[in-house]
């Protein structure tokens, strides 16, 4: 992406053109970190671990985030220890 290569990275970019950047994204997690994360999420609320979930829960990283770095949704979910049954199929 053009804006990463002349900025560095999107919030870069944002704060050049005098946006506030997204600070949601600005974490660094361990992998632990990101399960445990997703198992927190999982431990409140209803109902199947979905992606939607994920989105709509305010103080958690992004989806984005774990598809980067596990892969898929599924594959995050499942190494988390929800189940393949907990994981909703997202469109990464």
């Amino acid at each position: 992406m053009a804006f990463r290569r002349h900025f560095g990275s999107w919030n870069q970019a944002k704060e050049a053109a005098g946006i506030e950047a997204d600070t949601k994204h600005n974490q660094s997690y361990s992998d632990e970190e990101l399960l445990a994360k997703l198992q927190e999420l999982a431990e409140e609320t209803d109902g199947p671990l979905t992606s939607s979930k994920l989105d709509d829960a305010e103080g958690y990283p992004s989806l984005a985030t774990y598809v980067r770095r596990f892969g898929s949704w599924s594959e995050a979910v499942k190494k988390a220890g929800l189940g393949k049954d907990s994981a909703h199929p997202s469109n990464f």
